[in-house]
C-alpha cells in the first residue's frame, strides 16, 4: 500500500512499514506465532479480520497510530486482504 511514482515505483505509507515492523517485532518478543494472534483477533471466525477485528489489531501493534492510520488500513484491507488465514 502506498502511492505510484511517475516512474511506476511505488512509495510505501509509512505506517504500513511501522505496523509490520510491529508485528515482527511483537511476535519475536511474545514467541506467538502469526497463526495464533490471527486467530485472537479473528473473533467470528470468518478467516479473515473484519474492520472493526483490523483496527484493534493496528491499535495493538501500533499505540499512537492516529484514526486516519487506522482508516487507511480499514481501506486498504477493503481493496486486497492485508491478512487472511485462507
Amino acid at each position: 500500500m502506498g502511492r505510484l511514482t511517475s516512474g511506476g515505483g511505488l512509495i510505501r505509507h509509512r505506517p504500513v512499514l511501522d505496523l509490520f515492523d510491529s508485528l515482527n517485532r511483537f511476535l519475536r518478543t511474545n514467541r506467538r506465532r502469526l497463526a495464533e494472534v490471527f486467530a485472537e483477533y479473528d473473533v467470528d471466525q470468518s478467516g479473515a479480520l473484519e474492520s472493526a477485528e483490523l483496527a484493534g489489531v493496528v491499535k495493538r501493534l501500533l499505540p499512537g497510530c492516529t484514526a486516519a492510520d487506522v482508516s487507511y488500513f480499514q481501506a486498504g484491507a477493503y481493496t486486497r486482504p492485508l491478512l487472511s488465514s485462507t
